[in-house]
């Protein structure tokens, strides 16, 4: 009996006594004293001190010999021998639940990390979507009385820091070294593919998880080969080898690949079909080729790459052709997650032409990439929150345009123009060329009229490239809803970072690009020295050595 039980078994003894006086005995007396002593402190009786006291007929020995509690020990026995079970069990499974999360939580254990890159996404895009979707959703909005409430987007809620985005050649970096800064977790330079300044292969995040055990996928809107995915899953010195990225790709074990790209592994150079490669020992990918195909996969791996080129704006996205950018992630997640075996996973998904739209100046679809964005970040944090063992973090390689909201001397700017559009300015560009008409088709779909100078200004590039038409229906457009560029490439402006999970108060402040990777190296407990070890000898130049 320890000391607990034998201050309970007293108390209820020395209570019965006060009541029941008849009930006492010399010994019964002796242990209500007993008792009385413990209640007010004055002794602290441990379950092995041995009593003597001949007054009331107690002999030396231990206390579980006193004669009348004596005839309540059965009764207590029990009540000790099930305390103790239920501690027992308590303790059983605190130890149990201990050992699970040493698979989740504490550094160098498993647990899923979902990084998430907005491509060209700066701050005053994150503003401006903002505002937006605020007029959009208020009913009977008032251009006339135009500053309303605005809501937090999803990602708001998340922010906590900035990252700084220059890379080791220049002050205004490109997506391929953007990316291996968070791939790798150091600076390289302009057009690197996960390879260091020395143009030697960098070992990267998705390579020491799966030296561990875990699974990864990659979710982007760009081709599959395209600069930030490859950054995670190939070695090039140049970005823009994307067939000798591609048949890197197909062999870098990745568990789930969506995107766009298909021409770059079935309609190569050197002739291969990596699609049909990739279905065969030892890859044994299932592979589709269209929306109803995808929707059918169940199982890992799986390569589905929905376009040629890249997917398409968001704006002119065809349903019932391509998957929105939420729906490849939560089908990601769901595989992911159900791996057999699975010991924690990685996935990186990439808005990829936010990017894409703030090249071509291009507001509208800037946008609808951008909430398309949104909603994905909702996703990912639904399950995040009901799995408790995620970490989620969302940045930016760069930010692409250089976008001001208000332009030149007034103090304004239009957001409910931008939901006026009905497609991308690549789409509306192309078909005024087709059809040598632009009045009419900007028309059609800003629902505004040109003037004659505005007319003029877009007539004037149809002697040019196609690239030279977009870019000016864009900058007309962005005049009327007072948005201002300063580039169609890229800047040089912090971006901001966003996390969700355990450790991620690491991540305030203003931090180096490569601090991120290094983030994920370290609680994951990963090693990208022992992964950079093992690629020494990897080819990373496409071009064939003689």
């Amino acid at each position: 009996m320890n000391s607990l039980n034998l201050h309970s078994t007293t108390d209820r003894w020395a209570s019965h006594c006060e009541a029941e006086p008849r009930t006492r005995t010399r010994s019964s007396t002796y242990l209500v004293d007993v008792s009385l002593k413990m209640r007010r402190g004055e002794w602290n009786l441990q379950s092995d001190d041995l009593l003597d006291d001949p007054e009331y007929g107690v002999k030396r020995g231990p206390l579980a010999r006193v004669p009348y509690a004596n005839q309540f020990a059965p009764r207590t026995q029990w009540i000790a021998l099930g305390s103790l079970v239920v501690l027992l069990l308590l303790f059983l499974l605190i130890i149990i639940t201990s050992v699970a999360r040493t698979h989740t939580n504490d550094n160098g254990t498993y647990k899923n990390v979902i990084f998430m890159i907005s491509d060209g996404y700066g701050p005053a895009s994150q503003v401006m979507a903002r505002v937006t979707n605020a007029v959009e959703t208020t009913p009977n909005y008032d251009p006339s009385h135009p500053t309303i409430k605005t809501n937090p987007l999803p990602l708001d809620e998340y922010l906590v820091g900035t990252a700084r985005t220059y890379s080791s050649d220049s002050w205004v970096t490109d997506s391929a070294a953007g990316a291996t800064a968070y791939s790798c977790a150091l600076k390289t330079y302009n057009n690197a593919i996960g390879v260091d300044e020395n143009k030697q292969p960098c070992g990267n995040l998705f390579e020491a998880g799966r030296s561990k055990g875990m699974a990864t996928g990659i979710v982007v809107t760009s081709s599959f080969s395209h600069a930030t995915p490859a950054s995670f899953s190939s070695h090039s010195i140049h970005r823009d080898a994307e067939d000798f990225i591609a048949s890197q790709q197909m062999k870098a074990g990745l568990d789930v690949m969506f995107g766009g790209g298909s021409r770059y592994w079935n309609e190569r150079k050197d002739g291969r079909d990596l699609f049909e490669e990739a279905k065969k020992d030892p890859y044994s990918y299932t592979v589709t080729s269209n929306l109803s195909e995808w929707e059918q996969v169940n199982r890992v791996p799986v390569l589905s790459l929905f376009t040629r080129g890249q997917m398409s704006y968001d704006i002119d996205r065809d349903a019932k052709v391509e998957p929105s950018l939420s729906e490849m992630v939560s089908k990601a997640i769901h595989l992911l997650s159900n791996k057999p075996n699975n010991r924690g996973f990685m996935l990186l998904i990439e808005g990829s032409r936010i990017d894409h739209a703030g090249h071509s100046n291009d507001a509208p679809s800037h946008y609808r990439d951008i909430m398309a964005y949104q909603e994905a970040v909702k996703t990912v944090m639904e399950f995040a929150k009901k799995d408790g063992n995620t970490i989620v973090v969302s940045v930016s390689d760069h930010e692409t345009g250089g976008l001001t909201l208000g332009q030149v001397k007034y103090y304004e700017w239009k957001p409910e123009l931008l939901l006026q559009a009905k497609a991308s300015s690549y789409i509306i560009a192309s078909k005024m060329r087709e059809k040598n008409e632009t009045r009419s088709i900007f028309k059609q779909y800003y629902n505004m009229d040109l003037t004659d100078a505005e007319e003029f200004k877009i007539n004037s590039t149809f002697s040019m490239t196609l690239d030279d038409t977009i870019i000016q229906v864009g900058h007309v457009f962005s005049d009327r809803a007072r948005l201002g560029w300063t580039t169609l490439a890229h800047t040089g402006v912090d971006v901001n970072l966003y996390a969700y999970g355990p450790n991620t108060e690491k991540l305030r402040g203003n931090l180096e690009n490569i601090e991120v990777g290094k983030f994920v190296e370290s609680t994951l407990g990963l090693n990208l020295e022992n992964e950079t070890k093992r690629l020494k000898s990897n080819d990373v130049d496409p071009v064939p050595r003689k």
